[in-house]
């Protein structure tokens, strides 16, 4: 798991992902394209992004690959002089987009940023409020849960059906099945039963016998017979 993800594997998202892994975010970046680009959106870079770019270490490179423009006559009678500007870049640099992209992903790979190709993005989760932990509880609670082999597939590929997730040899109670699904984890090193919120982290664990407590805490009140009930939102 990374600390952010980023969509879009364009300028900005290398760079913010540079910038994320300078800082000692670990991140990883999904771009739906299944290789490097060779459209060109945009062919300038004016003065400000260059130095912003030469404060990582990337300005003089990416000048020494484009073509400086210090006057353009952006319409009759009319002239804009860059080389005026107090800059270390006085200049209009043309270069296309996917030269700035490809010195980006270098230096990305260099910080170890990972880049998913062909990862379309197509809908984000929701926050969840949930109730706070008890002073006894067990040490898992409260803390993101370890990645590993269940009976129906690893447990973050379980979570992404976006609910709770219980991983017990006995399963889930019949009254909150409709709920919360089963995993029964294949590792053997887990407590007896820990429930899982959507959000990968660990809302209860313990014995066997404190499941249908935690499920009330934490996922509502038992269905009715009838399927009624009053359910908490997950």
């Amino acid at each position: 798991m990374h600390d952010v993800v980023i969509v879009g594997a364009g300028p900005t998202g290398l760079m913010a992902a540079c910038e994320l892994a300078l800082a000692g975010v670990s991140c990883t970046i999904l771009d739906k394209r299944d290789s490097e680009s060779n459209v060109t959106r945009a062919f300038g870079l004016h003065a400000r992004a260059l130095e912003l770019l030469d404060a990582r270490g990337m300005g003089d490179e990416l000048v020494a690959g484009g073509n400086p423009l210090r006057t353009v006559y952006p319409a009759y009678a009319s002239r804009v002089d860059f080389g005026r500007l107090d800059t270390r870049y006085p200049m209009l640099l043309l270069v296309p987009q996917n030269g700035t992209e490809k010195l980006l992903q270098q230096r990305a790979a260099e910080l170890g940023v990972q880049i998913r190709r062909n990862a379309r993005v197509v809908g984000l989760g929701l926050e969840f409020a949930y109730p706070p932990g008890e002073p006894d509880a067990h040490p898992l609670a409260g803390r993101r849960a370890a990645d590993g082999p269940t009976d129906t597939g690893r447990l973050y590929e379980v979570l992404r059906a976006g609910t709770f997730v219980l991983l017990s040899d006995k399963g889930v109670p019949t009254s909150w099945r409709n709920r919360v699904r089963a995993a029964r984890p294949l590792d053997g090193t887990r407590p007896e039963a820990t429930l899982i919120r959507p959000d990968g982290y660990v809302a209860w664990a313990g014995d066997h016998a404190g499941i249908e407590a935690a499920l009330v805490k934490w996922c509502g009140p038992a269905d009715h017979p009838n399927g009624e009930g009053n359910h908490a939102a997950a």
